[in-house]
């Protein structure tokens, strides 16, 4: 694998945010944007590709899995091609990747995800310790609201577990806010990729 990689680039390793899968096996429009980014970076400058994400409800597989075939078909050799397939969020999908950041010896990301979704995805690796760079993908239009909101609730998210609060609860962190339930929301909790209660629903 190292011996494919460029060093004289600001980074030794692509890092791809997951997005939807579709129930019928294919991308949704955001991810599809990513993975063409991400095909587009490494054409440029051909180094790993660390794919993230994990199985949520109506997917038919692992995020980080469909990516990587996806990125294959694409001609990406599948020896430059990692998947992790276990994180539901954001800081799961840095946390993790990290850990298969070491253990390949690469240490500079370039971060591909959405073009609203790059400041926090570049301020995760700060708090992990991985020196990175981002590359946007521009988001679909007519998603522009919900996913600025969905953003802000979850820069709201970070903030609580950078002071250490939520990581020293091992929990999702908004569940330290006294009285709150974990009440559903239809209409955010349908694009989440996992059941699990609309705080997370809404922290993507």
């Amino acid at each position: 694998m190292h011996s494919k990689m460029k060093q004289t680039t600001a980074y030794d390793v692509i890092l791809v945010l997951g997005a939807q899968v579709r129930p019928e096996g294919v991308p949704s429009e955001a991810l599809r944007r990513r993975l063409a980014l991400a095909h587009a970076r490494y054409l440029e400058c051909p180094v790993p590709i660390i794919c993230c994400g994990a199985q949520g409800t109506n997917e038919p597989m692992p995020e980080g899995d469909f990516m990587c075939a996806w990125l294959a078909e694409k001609g990406v050799p599948g020896d430059m091609l990692l998947s992790e397939n276990k994180s539901f969020d954001t800081i799961e999908n840095i946390k993790y990747a990290k850990v298969m950041m070491d253990a390949h010896g690469l240490t500079r990301a370039l971060v591909v995800t959405s073009d609203y979704h790059v400041p926090r995805a570049l301020a995760i690796c700060r708090r992990y310790g991985i020196p990175a760079v981002g590359a946007g993908s521009e988001s679909v239009r007519s998603y522009w609201l919900k996913n600025h909101l969905r953003e802000m609730l979850a820069w709201g998210k970070f903030m609580i577990m950078r002071s250490g609060r939520g990581e020293r609860q091992g929990r999702c962190p908004w569940t330290l806010l006294k009285g709150l339930r974990p009440l559903r929301i239809p209409a955010w909790g349908m694009y989440k990729r996992t059941p699990r209660c609309w705080y997370r629903d809404v922290c993507f």
